[in-house]
């Protein structure tokens, strides 16, 4: 039996049986390849992700905390390099940001969660070991606070919560809680309660033996703002490095100098680099990329070569970004993680041992995904889709001489490509007046228009993300001042591919918005998000019988036009 891919919108797929043959891993070095990724929680909005070593085996383990289903899960990683099945903290509310630090002082790190939505304000579980989790004080009751951190500010051997407060309903500012070594917390002494903030970053700035603290503002006055302190409670307060909208901050030293760097994401202006001098000034270098909605920033040698990278998350459903630090300036490494997706938080560790940092990065849909630098092809290169995970070692190779850059499903924007959006898709549009979010959700009419709030009969069929995102915040203009805005998909349904024959049956699913919408396999028809080649289609569906001809798979487009590919050509 053939199999055939019938793409409903662009092409049909068909895969005839055939004699089953091995293939082996190459062995050839990971950097020849782009990352793929797998994910440890199939569906949810996740903003946040931690790892350490939580129950003492010498092992990473993975936090992350989620909006949508509004909870934390915990995975434990063994000596074989899996994970367990996730343990649930049972908490409920809107998860932001996670803190880990050994509060009680009892050997065992535990966790410091910050919350919105139904439970708002800070959550302490205490790490008992083979015993669970314990819900311990809370420094912090029914505020909303965003970025966590925990470090020890005052220097007596017992870690300190840090957290960004959004000052509605409550104050704002930056907080700072003393530890007591006991698990209990002392009366805040932050440096400010004014001011909408949205994360913070501790590290010691001027170098003097004291830690400082920086705060990413939003709203009317947002900045990005720097206090030195003195390890007592007392903090001196700098110029404000940068008026605007900003998102997470990280600290690393990308120019290698010894000296602490501060990184921001931003609302619709790119990235934010300042580089330090160590005595608590600070240069800012030119971004990279500007007009573009980031979360978070990371500095880290991913590739291994002795050169820093920077790693950003996109907001605007464009993966996540890469910027190699060399010469004294910054080169885009196109899409090494990949350049589809939403995400928030990122980490990185070495989570197999293998001497190179992975990515830990909170998807808005896919939960927890991770990029392992693997050495191994068949390891790195295994293509996921929700539950489904087909081993295929990529040889990199292509099966049409012309790499298209623009199609009906994407197109090539600044290198990168982009989803077009059509009839049925369903966007969510999130509308900030100061720092209350507003999401509303729109279905692209089956004419290419949405309506939205004060605007009619908008024509939005064929643009990305990024497009609509202008072309709303251009048109809210007349009504709203400086309208804030952020779109994303939420379910693809205008573009799908169709594949028949010899499918496996087992581990795919169907997807939409990156989310499970039927859990199936085999013949039928697949959503498509992006850019997708027939090796990640074939993979989703759950991956070909094993009898399947792989020389001589049948793709027809919607004009009716056919041709025969042999898909051995991009495998081993």
């Amino acid at each position: 039996m053939p199999i055939q891919v019938l793409l409903g919108l662009v092409f049909l797929l068909t895969i005839q049986p055939a004699c089953t043959h091995q293939r082996r891993p190459t062995g050839q070095h990971p950097d020849a390849y782009q990352l793929k990724p797998w994910s440890l929680a199939t569906a949810g909005i996740y903003q946040a992700v931690v790892a350490g070593d939580l129950n003492g085996d010498q092992h990473p383990d993975i936090a992350g905390g989620s909006s949508v289903p509004g909870t934390v899960a915990i995975w434990y990683g063994n000596s074989q390099g899996g994970w367990s099945s996730p343990f649930m903290l049972p908490t409920k509310g809107d998860v932001r940001s996670i803190a880990i630090g050994d509060f009680d002082t009892d050997g065992r790190p535990d966790l410091a969660l910050s919350m919105l939505g139904d439970n708002p304000g800070i959550q302490v579980w205490l790490n008992r070991g083979r015993k669970g989790w314990k819900r311990g004080p809370s420094p912090a009751e029914s505020e909303k606070l965003h970025g966590i951190r925990a470090d020890d500010i005052n220097a007596d051997g017992n870690p300190d919560l840090i957290s960004a407060a959004a000052g509605v309903d409550g104050p704002g500012g930056i907080r700072v809680w003393f530890g007591d070594g006991q698990g209990d917390w002392l009366t805040d002494v932050g440096p400010t309660v004014r001011g909408e903030y949205n994360d913070v970053a501790v590290a010691d700035f001027n170098e003097d033996g004291h830690l400082d603290i920086c705060g990413s503002g939003i709203g009317p006055h947002g900045a990005l703002r720097v206090w030195l302190g003195d390890s007592k409670g007392g903090w001196s307060d700098l110029s404000p490095l940068e008026m605007g909208n900003f998102y997470a901050l990280t600290v690393g030293d990308l120019n290698r100098d010894g000296h602490m760097d501060l990184f921001a994401g931003t609302y619709r202006n790119g990235i934010r680099i300042y580089l330090g001098d160590g005595r608590g000034g600070f240069f800012r270098l030119s971004s990279p990329v500007n007009k573009k909605n980031f979360w978070k920033v990371l500095a880290g040698d991913v590739d291994s070569d002795g050169d820093q990278e920077l790693v950003a998350s996109s907001l605007d459903s464009q993966g996540i970004w890469v910027w190699k630090w060399e010469n004294g300036g910054l080169s885009p490494v196109l899409d090494y993680y990949g350049s589809s997706g939403t995400y928030y938080d990122m980490a990185l560790i070495d989570l197999d041992s293998d001497g190179r940092q992975d990515l830990l990065a909170a998807s808005d849909g896919q939960g927890v995904m991770i990029w392992a630098s693997q050495t191994q092809v068949r390891s790195l290169a295994t293509v996921t889709f929700g539950t489904a995970r087909v081993p295929f070692p990529d040889k990199g190779e292509k099966l049409f001489p012309v790499d298209p850059k623009e199609n009906e499903v994407f197109v090539t924007m600044n290198g990168r490509p982009q989803y077009k959006i059509g009839p049925e898709d369903v966007l969510e549009i999130s509308l900030w007046e100061g720092i209350e979010e507003k999401k509303y959700t729109v279905q692209v009419r089956p004419d290419g228009m949405i309506s939205f709030t004060f605007l009619q009969d908008i024509y939005i069929s064929g643009l990305t993300v990024s497009e609509v995102d202008d072309l709303l915040t251009k048109k809210l203009g007349r009504y709203i001042r400086q309208p804030q805005v952020a779109v994303r998909v939420k379910e693809y349904n205008s573009k799908f591919v169709s594949l028949l024959g010899a499918i496996s049956t087992t581990a795919g699913v169907i997807v939409g918005s990156g989310t499970s919408r039927g859990s199936r396999s085999g013949p039928g028809n697949y959503f498509l998000t992006g850019k997708t080649t027939v090796l990640q289609v074939l993979a989703r569906a759950g991956g070909p019988t094993e009898n399947a001809n792989l020389r001589e798979i049948t793709l027809r487009r919607k004009t009716g036009k056919a041709a025969v590919v042999n898909l051995n050509k991009t495998i081993t």
